[in-house]
């Protein structure tokens, strides 16, 4: 039974209905489609539609009369202290794992069931593989995810293993959990791309030590090049591993000298 909401403020119920309905839109939708998606009747929403437009959350093509969720509460996600900080500090660590390892590398962060990409550095070397900034996957098809996942807490984890087993049953919800209990005995992830030949991903986490929890990623997209056919993946992984754990040290450093 769903729980009563002590309050109620219909205009922002609705406002977060459309902006929830769409985030999981690829493409544009009309005026009739959100509505019927979210239960109302288009009078309800139009206003509501108008003024998310006019504050940058929505974007509507006038060809098509269609809308879009923009990039805004993304970023407004980024913009907090804490995110800011981490920033802060991830940035000169990956640009020097990139100097050292010539590979590109980002930093990704969970969002709901999903990771999400949320900085990146490019590798120093003329061929490489980088991922874009708002690059999202669930949680358990991306290395950067499956990491995160093995650090976080214990209920998330159970939440997750739990989905995985209803939707693609008992066994690929056991081969996730012996490959979590292997990411939390190794302290990095190293996974081959499910879209492409000759990419492995390779994630280490990023902790809050004062929590003990996983608060991103640092990961980084390996090109297997023919003339190096010998890449040695667990040397990388480990090095990778050392400057998450540099910024795992600096970001608690900071916040307890911050005094949060």
């Amino acid at each position: 039974m769903a729980k009563k909401p002590k309050y109620t403020a219909p205009a922002l119920e609705k406002g977060l209905d459309i902006i929830e309905y769409l985030s999981g839109q690829e493409e544009g939708e009309n005026l009739t489609t959100i509505a019927s998606g979210i239960g109302r009747s288009n009078s309800e929403i139009f206003r509501m539609l108008s003024v998310l437009e006019d504050r940058g959350f929505v974007e509507r093509t006038p060809k098509t009369d269609t809308y879009l969720l923009t990039e805004k509460l993304f970023h407004l996600g980024l913009s907090t202290p804490k995110k800011k900080l981490l920033m802060k500090l991830a940035i000169p660590a990956m640009e020097a794992f990139a100097n050292e390892c010539l590979n590109a590398c980002h930093i990704s962060v969970k969002s709901g069931n999903e990771m999400v990409v949320v900085s990146r550095v490019e590798t120093p070397v003329n061929v490489g593989i980088a991922v874009r900034v708002g690059h999202r996957l669930p949680l358990v098809d991306a290395p950067s995810g499956r990491c995160i996942l093995a650090f976080s807490r214990p209920d998330e984890i159970e939440s997750i293993m739990a989905n995985v087993k209803k939707s693609a049953g008992a066994k690929k919800a056991k081969e996730l959990q012996v490959e979590i209990k292997k990411i939390q005995k190794d302290g990095y992830s190293i996974m081959k791309d499910g879209f492409s030949i000759g990419v492995t991903g390779l994630s280490a986490p990023i902790l809050d030590l004062e929590l003990g929890h996983c608060i991103a990623a640092m990961t980084s997209p390996i090109l297997q090049f023919v003339h190096e056919k010998n890449t040695n993946l667990n040397k990388i992984a480990a090095r990778l591993r050392y400057y998450a754990d540099t910024v795992s040290n600096d970001y608690s450093n900071q916040r307890h000298n911050d005094g949060e």
